[in-house]
């Protein structure tokens, strides 16, 4: 498997490594706000609940490269799921991180030679 991935190009790797990371750093942190949502401590006539992770933060971590966690962040927690800039962003980046894992396979060697090239 180690082999496998090494003889990947760089860009393909550099991909693949970003994407795996960021994805799962933005699953757990749907979770993580999913569970915060439902953590509020009733006080009679108050209702405390503690500090959420801001719809910002979750849409930047699915912009950069976190978008297929935010995706099934959604569907497994079912969390943000009414909210419409979640239900067509997401996927849109997930769409614009799957177009740059195509071009990172498709032009990798020119990149991968124009990299080496420069250092």
């Amino acid at each position: 498997m180690k082999e496998a991935f090494i003889s990947l190009t760089i860009p393909l790797r550099v991909y693949l490594v970003i994407t795996a990371v960021m994805g799962l750093i933005t699953l757990i942190m749907f979770g993580l706000d999913k569970l915060l949502s439902k953590a509020g401590i009733d006080l009679g006539a108050v209702r405390y609940t503690p500090k959420r992770i801001s719809e910002r933060t979750l849409l930047t971590l699915c912009f950069f490269g976190g978008s297929l966690g935010g995706m099934l962040g959604m569907l497994i927690f079912r969390h943000k799921t009414l909210h419409l800039k979640f239900r067509i962003l997401v996927p849109l980046f997930l769409l614009i991180w799957i177009f740059l894992g195509l071009a990172a396979v498709e032009y990798g060697e020119v990149l991968e030679s124009f990299i080496l090239r420069r250092s």
